[in-house]
């Protein structure tokens, strides 16, 4: 008898890859093939009305029973629950699997599921080891109505770790008739037992949730950008000279939380009673000061920046002062000869290198009135970290934290807006103002463009009023 363990941590964000998991092992805590594995993702399970087969793939093979399945989410994916449906043939049946995940909108969560969350959790494992691999012998299980799920006292089972027994009055049991529910804690026999037969277990466990250390490595990461000099890093930029820091500050985080947790009774029945809980208790104090000692001396060191002590600034071709940049799906509305057409940014950047006399929507500095303006250059500024505004009556743009809006009457950088701030739109026919409804950063980043426009400081992008660049005037001012 052989059980799938599906692997899901966190939320999965449109636009990146998602890396669904299964393990599929045999009672002794084996890996094992199947044949014919399939997967097919449908979803949104929250609008049965919607739910449609979004991928239907064969995964990975990384090793023995270890499968992955691929899925490059696109960037308008409707946010929601998914379900992934594993199908295979093993010792002649067919086996489902199903998997819940979350494909979520909202980039600032700080639980989404990446490469670098991963690679962070391996890590602080390995620091807290002993807590996510803890051994139970015997232990009675708790019987439900019907005499055929019977539950344990803690969930998330670690599966690959060989010495899962089941006893049936004493006697192990034969895998061929019950199921496993690793995460849960629970075995189902296929038929209702006796009332007055005893079921009992050997298993190995984890303490923490994944949820649980998704948040220690975020508070040490926070522990970090709160040290001087102030920063402000994530999960995907933080620098590697800061990540033991980092892990050494989620471990601390993580051994206090289970050193207040053995205080408790039930809790301190797994070290074998009080009394040997107090001395687990002791050894775990002595581990997390060792831990907090190394956290504080690395912390200490932040101040003198990186070895060796000289800092280069490169500046990439055209950044400063133009490092104000907007999206390449940003639209503007432009004229070539009597041609009036409406495009994105990418396609200007197309058309200026064929036409000499493109022209795009600005505002008169002087009199207010409505233009048409030559471009005199457009550039693309490399990758940036990207900002989103939304705007009361449905105006939206993407663009750098530094570029300038003209809001409440004055150019200001994206950086100092505020929800509820005026700025200035063109809405086909007439200007208006327009209200500030959200900003948010977004965890991708993408290639910037940039416009130097002589005649006037601004253009409209995507209907909102903001500057151009002046990079070439500073140039050769």
């Amino acid at each position: 008898m052989a059980t799938a363990y599906t692997n899901y941590q966190g939320k999965f964000v449109q636009g990146y890859i998602a890396d669904l998991v299964i393990k599929i092992i045999n009672i002794n805590g084996m890996p094992t093939d199947p044949i014919d594995i399939s997967c097919v993702i449908s979803g949104p399970l929250d609008d049965t009305s919607a739910i449609e087969e979004v991928k239907e793939g064969v995964p990975f093979q990384v090793s023995t029973g270890f499968y992955v399945l691929e899925w490059k989410i696109p960037s308008d994916q409707v946010a929601g629950e998914y379900q992934a449906k594993w199908s295979y043939v093993l010792n002649g049946k067919d086996v489902e699997v199903i998997q819940n995940f979350v494909v979520s909108e909202d980039t600032d969560d700080p639980f989404y599921y990446g490469e670098r969350m991963r690679a962070y959790t391996a890590a602080l494992e390995h620091h807290i080891n002993a807590a996510q691999s803890i051994p139970i012998y015997s232990e009675q299980a708790k019987q439900s109505g019907n005499n055929k799920k019977f539950y344990f006292s803690f969930p998330r089972w670690n599966p690959t770790t060989s010495g899962i027994r089941i006893y049936r009055n004493d006697k192990i049991v034969d895998m061929e008739n019950i199921n496993i529910n690793y995460d849960e804690g629970s075995v189902n026999f296929n038929n209702s037992l006796l009332e007055q037969e005893n079921i009992k277990a050997d298993y190995n466990f984890r303490w923490f949730s994944d949820m649980e250390l998704f948040r220690f490595i975020i508070n040490g990461i926070q522990s970090v950008n709160a040290f001087p000099p102030h920063s402000a890093y994530g999960v995907d930029n933080l620098p590697n000279r800061y990540v033991p820091a980092a892990l050494y500050g989620a471990a601390k985080d993580a051994l206090r939380q289970l050193m207040m947790s053995i205080q408790f009774q039930e809790p301190a029945q797994v070290f074998g009673g009080s009394e040997r809980a107090d001395k687990v208790f002791s050894n775990l104090e002595s581990l997390k000061q060792n831990y907090e000692k190394d956290w504080e001396k690395l912390l200490e060191q932040k101040k003198f920046g990186p070895y060796p002590s000289i800092h280069i600034v490169s500046v990439p071709e055209y950044a400063l002062p133009g490092g104000r940049c907007i999206s390449l799906s940003t639209k503007g509305l432009c004229k070539i000869g009597s041609s009036i057409f409406e495009t994105t940014m990418s396609k200007i950047f197309e058309l200026y290198k064929i036409y000499d006399n493109i022209e795009i929507l600005s505002q008169n500095d002087y009199n207010g009135m409505v233009v048409f303006v030559p471009i005199n250059h457009i550039w693309k500024s490399g990758y940036k970290n990207v900002y989103k505004i939304k705007t009361k009556l449905g105006h939206n743009i993407k663009a750098s934290y530094e570029h300038l809006f003209f809001v409440n009457n004055n150019y200001i950088p994206l950086m100092d807006i505020n929800i509820g701030d005026k700025l200035i739109v063109h809405n086909g026919s007439n200007i208006e103002y327009d209200e500030v409804k959200s900003i948010n950063k977004l965890k991708v980043k993408e290639i910037m463009c940039d416009l130097e426009i002589n005649s006037t400081s601004n253009l409209f992008a995507n209907g909102i009023k903001c500057h151009n660049s002046r990079w070439f005037r500073y140039l050769f001012k």
